[in-house]
């Protein structure tokens, strides 16, 4: 009988993380929904907007339209091909229109110079994903940690810890 009962533990155990990453997913989908953004929640990673955030701050990204955007506002955009892949958060220090579409021109608080888009004058409307409208300080250090290659084996090993101890446990009774 009692080895019968430690795959029923085990089960149990990938059966709440199955439901906490259910849970999870369908509160970010929600968030996402309620801020009209693909992605409602953003880590800032690196320098570039000292002093106003800080590497790890976690910032909340609402949708917006273009013609909503302003200069001053911080957005969120998709960074061009010809760069680098992920996402930059940057303030609006500029707006162009050329050829009925929006162009913002940006730039990092900390960095000595405006972003260059060439050929293209500035960020075009489609690659803003939105516009930051809250931040949560050093919140997203835990993400950032946890895309490292130490992170992902920290998380691997209390996994494989928190079953093993739910058998051990289920062994003892």
């Amino acid at each position: 009988m009692a080895p019968s009962r430690a795959p029923k533990g085990i089960l149990r155990s990938l059966l709440l993380m199955a439901a906490v990453l259910l849970i999870s997913y369908s509160g970010w989908v929600a968030l996402g929904f309620a801020l009209g953004s693909e992605y409602p929640l953003m880590v800032v990673v690196g320098g570039s907007m000292l002093p106003t955030y800080q590497e790890g701050d976690l910032v909340v990204v609402k949708g917006a339209s273009p013609r909503e955007i302003a200069v001053g506002d911080i957005i969120v955009f998709k960074s061009p091909p010809h760069l680098a892949n992920g996402a930059i958060i940057h303030r609006v220090i500029g707006i162009v229109e050329r050829g009925g579409r929006i162009y913002f021109l940006t730039k990092g608080d900390n960095n000595p110079a405006p972003d260059r888009f060439d050929p293209l004058p500035g960020i075009p409307e489609d690659y803003v994903i939105g516009r930051v409208v809250a931040q949560a300080p050093r919140i997203g250090l835990l993400a950032l940690w946890l895309k490292r290659p130490i992170g992902i084996a920290m998380m691997l090993l209390f996994v494989i810890l928190a079953l093993a101890f739910d058998l051990r446990s289920k062994r003892s009774k």
